[in-house]
Formats: structure tokens, C-alpha cells, sequence
């Protein structure tokens, strides 16, 4: 009762019609104060417990048998969220609604949510990509939350979003705390650019399940 409460305490209504709208517009959204700010310092509390405990490791790029590590392309170090904690539970049913919501409005048919804690350390990147993988495009919305107080242009790390027609970037995000970025994942080519400090997110993709996947319960 307590997880529903917390997120019921903020205005989901008024994020999730503005990122439809934007999404049918441009394929792309960013909104600001998306998570309730007790929540936001919750996550903190919890990415930094983990990231003490060295459980946070090297990002791979791939999926299953195609999965490898390639620091030139990727540096940042994750950590999937499986609902071991109360702050866990609270984020995941607040992805939850959001997915029934993109349902509702945009017959995507999302089967569910998968989501890790990200730490970009300084230096760290992720070069231009698409976050749908070629032959099983299962993520058709991707979404990101930062996490970081006071972040300045100077301390890198934004999130660079391409128009799927051109080279051109359509937006260049800061990860400030609280802000939320959601875009069609088989189409919005995007880049982490260096960051200068410590950098902190949630990345998380709305999903179909796959036949096979469906098929053998994986």
C-alpha cells in the first residue's frame, strides 16, 4: 500500500499525456520533475548503497548470445533493478501504470518493463546507437531518469537525440535530477556524450515480448 501511495502522491496524469503527445508528435519527449522528489533521493540513497557494495558492473552491448563488453563503445557500469527493495517496488509500479498507460492510448501492445541503475564515471560514454537490437526489436519505448543534483553544461554527460532522418540532433539533454526522457527505441538514434563528474540514471525500456520468449516463458 505504501509503494501505490507514493506514487499516487505525484501527478503521473500529467507526464504521461505530455509524453504521448510528444512521442505521436516527434517520437521523442522530455519532461521535467517527472518522480516525486522523496523517491528521487530514495533511488540515490539506494544507487550509492549498491555502487559501495561494487555491485554495479560493466555495461554490455548485445543481447544473450550476441552480448559483449567494448569499453570504446560503451563505459558505464550497471546494475538491473528486480524489485529487492521497497524503493524498487515503488519505481517499478510507477513504470507499471506508465505501461498500461502507453497501451491504452497508443495500442503499442508492451508486454513489460525492464530497467538498471547506470553510473557513468568520469570520463564515461555510450557512442551513437539505437537501443532496439537489429532482428529482435522487442524495446519499442525507451525511458531514462537522472538522478543528479546541480548538474552544469560544463560537467558533460548530456544525451544527445537524432532525428531518424537526418545526422542532425533534435535535442541535447543535461541529466539533471528529475527529468525524464522517453523516445521510440527503434528510431531515435541517441549518444551519452563524456562526462566530466560522476553521472547517475535509470534507463529503462517498455517491451513486447518476443514468440520465443513467449513461447518458452523466458
Amino acid at each position: 500500500m505504501e509503494c501505490s501511495l507514493a506514487v499516487q502522491s505525484f501527478s503521473q496524469e500529467k507526464l504521461f499525456t505530455s509524453v504521448i503527445k510528444d512521442l505521436v508528435k516527434q517520437g521523442w519527449s522530455v519532461q521535467q520533475n517527472s518522480l516525486p522528489e522523496k523517491l528521487l533521493q530514495d533511488l540515490v540513497d539506494e544507487i550509492n548503497y549498491f555502487d559501495n557494495k561494487q555491485l554495479l558492473l560493466p555495461a554490455a552491448i548485445g543481447r544473450r548470445h550476441q552480448k559483449q563488453f567494448d569499453q570504446s563503445i560503451r563505459s558505464d557500469r550497471t546494475l538491473w533493478l528486480d524489485g529487492r527493495s521497497k524503493t524498487q517496488l515503488v519505481l517499478l509500479d510507477f513504470l507499471e501504470a506508465f505501461r498500461l498507460n502507453l497501451n491504452e492510448q497508443l495500442w503499442l501492445g508492451l508486454d513489460e518493463v525492464e530497467c538498471h541503475y547506470a553510473i557513468y564515471d568520469k570520463g564515461s560514454f555510450y557512442k551513437r546507437h539505437l537501443d532496439a537490437f537489429n532482428g529482435h526489436e522487442t524495446r519499442v519505448v525507451s525511458v531514462v531518469f537522472y538522478l543528479n543534483k546541480d548538474w552544469q553544461e560544463v560537467d558533460g554527460g548530456s544525451l544527445k537525440l537524432y532525428s531518424a532522418k537526418d545526422i542532425q540532433a533534435v535535442s541535447t539533454v543535461l541529466p539533471e535530477r528529475g527529468t525524464c526522457v522517453c523516445f521510440m527505441s527503434s528510431e531515435i538514434p541517441h549518444e551519452v556524450l563524456p562526462s566530466f563528474r560522476s553521472r547517475m540514471s535509470i534507463a529503462g525500456w517498455f517491451r513486447r515480448q518476443s514468440t520465443i520468449e513467449k513461447r518458452f516463458g523466458l
